[in-house]
């Protein structure tokens, strides 16, 4: 999908062999009378969108006082040299380039969660939709370190860019029929999941009232009614008579898109 692009005919065969692989399993659960017992979940892990507008990182900085650079497409990282930090963000802020935003590490969205990890370098770079960042062939610097002939691509703002919005498909004895939900986030399928096997789950940033929608029954009486994740997974099981979870993991990166 990343090489042909959302939109292209390789997509659209992907989705059809995709949605033959949906029909035979729910043929095999019915046929095998399980339909009433299995709760099915099916994600993808991110939207995608076809970009065209490439950002040449290389003409808006010198790269001689660049330590490290990673990435490519929507999101980028700079180390620069020592004693250049000033010297290389000033070149990204004052280039004043189209579709680029220009981050100090210590400045990031706090939405992004990455401002203290340690795997984040001193600058970070992210494109608007529409926009690639392109970054020079420079060997023990600069990483990929090869041209990516890509058509489309993931890792936009999703609170910007509707494309990157996901799907999320379930059917099953604990689920409502005919029920379109509000939209839900990523980090909230962990408390759903774990409430489907009966595990209790981790604390974590997913929020249990967004996914309790989902359901045909009402939040465990022993739940945090907070809205947090400490959900009593031991109440949380579903009732059926066989405790199965069956997990479609439709990424983009499964052998359906090569």
């Amino acid at each position: 999908m990343k090489k042909s692009g959302p939109d292209s005919r390789k997509t659209v065969k992907a989705m059809r062999e995709l949605d033959r692989i949906l029909s035979v399993l729910i043929e095999e659960l019915e046929r095998k009378k399980l339909d009433d017992n299995v709760n099915v979940v099916i994600l993808s892990d991110h939207g995608m969108a076809a970009s065209t507008k490439v950002i040449e990182l290389e003409k808006h900085v010198d790269f001689n006082d660049v330590e490290k650079a990673v990435g490519e497409g929507t999101f980028a990282m700079v180390a620069p040299e020592k004693k250049k930090m000033d010297n290389v963000y000033q070149q990204l802020r004052q280039a004043n380039v189209k579709g680029l935003n220009v981050y100090k590490k210590d400045k990031l969205p706090k939405r992004f969660h990455i401002r203290e990890s340690d795997l984040v370098l001193p600058i970070v770079l992210t494109a608007d939709e529409g926009y690639v960042i392109n970054l020079p062939e420079i060997k023990n610097k600069v990483y990929p370190g090869e041209p990516q002939d890509q058509q489309g691509y993931n890792g936009y703002d999703p609170d910007d860019v509707d494309e990157m919005n996901t799907i999320m498909y379930a059917f099953g004895p604990d689920f409502r029929a005919d029920f379109e939900a509000e939209p839900i986030r990523q980090v909230d399928h962990y408390n759903l999941l774990c409430h489907l096997t009966g595990v209790k789950p981790k604390p974590n940033d997913g929020v249990w009232g967004r996914v309790q929608q989902l359901l045909k029954s009402e939040e465990p009486e022993d739940s945090d009614e907070n809205d947090s994740s400490e959900e009593d997974g031991d109440n949380a099981a579903s009732q059926t008579t066989l405790s199965l979870l069956l997990v479609a993991l439709v990424t983009l990166r499964m052998a359906l898109f090569k």
